[in-house]
């Protein structure tokens, strides 16, 4: 090897770091297309054992596996062979990533906290944030002028590279997070209540198969309205069908199911705003 051979040296770790890369976005599909198949928890706990990383890491992993934008061959030929920065990557909107390629702002030499500015999240200093100003509004001041002066200092963020917090606009945001959580755990649970409710129906046609379709009607003890569920059923209506059914177990368990799945597939900028809420009122009742 020739020591004074820098651009030979720097183009052998060049090709290394472009090969894990290029394995780190497989990995992240493998575990993408893994995930996919795991229908409920139990599966998921099941594959979760034999697997050599933590649940946290395989979830971010399927997170950059799903962002096909990442793996399209101009994103791959400018982008480090960062962990870190994928991840963030994965979790900013495709239009937002597409800009910034054109832009130029995603580069090989690319670290976290050049994403977080892109974010307009950067830290002033490694450590934990500071507060540096509070300004209060009196209540008779116009609308229109608070309105206009919040805008301009929104403005001010990316160039001094702090962070404006609108107390408005976060309570906004939180209200958003847990409505979003509490209609995938709610639909979840309608989709199980849906299908098992279906499996009941087959068996008892099954059980009767030998008699018309009207006498199997009539032997199937349940009104049509009493157990009909549809998209604006809400956890309460669906526990109801469920008990109705003789089913209730089944409620306890599609809940369980539910709000473990959508802990691990939310935007991970969703739960720091659900951990600031008060539990969730939808907590399955007491049997």
């Amino acid at each position: 090897m020739d020591l004074f051979d820098y651009q030979g040296r720097a183009s052998r770790v060049n090709a290394m770091q472009r090969k894990t890369l290029e394995d780190m976005l497989a990995l992240a599909k493998v575990c993408a297309a893994e995930n996919s198949t795991l229908k409920n928890k139990k599966n998921k706990d099941e594959f979760m054992g034999h697997l050599e990383m933590s649940p946290s890491t395989f979830s971010k992993y399927v997170k950059i596996g799903n962002k096909s934008i990442l793996h399209l061959p101009e994103f791959v030929a400018s982008m480090p062979a960062t962990f870190e920065v994928l991840r963030l990557l994965s979790d900013q909107k495709s239009e937002d990533l597409a800009k910034w390629l054109d832009d130029g702002k995603v580069h090989k030499r690319m670290i976290a906290r050049d994403v977080q500015q892109l974010m307009g999240t950067a830290n002033e200093t490694a450590g934990e944030e500071r507060l540096l100003l509070r300004i209060f509004v009196g209540p008779n001041a116009p609308k229109e002028e608070t309105d206009a002066f919040l805008k301009e200092v929104q403005e001010l963020q990316d160039k001094y590279a702090v962070r404006f917090k609108n107390e408005n606009v976060e309570k906004a945001k939180r209200e958003r997070a847990y409505e979003r959580y509490d209609k995938l755990v709610t639909a979840y649970v309608r989709k199980g209540a849906e299908r098992h409710i279906k499996h009941l129906r087959d068996k008892h046609a099954m059980k009767y198969a030998n008699l018309s379709a009207s006498a199997r009607r009539a032997r199937w003890q349940f009104k049509e309205d009493e157990i009909a569920l549809d998209k604006f059923s809400d956890l309460s209506r669906i526990k109801d069908v469920l008990e109705l059914v003789g089913s209730g177990d089944v409620y306890d368990e599609l809940f369980k199911e539910a709000t473990s799945a959508h802990e691990q597939v939310m935007l991970d900028s969703a739960r720091p705003l659900l951990s600031e809420l008060p539990a969730p009122e939808h907590q399955p009742p007491a049997r």
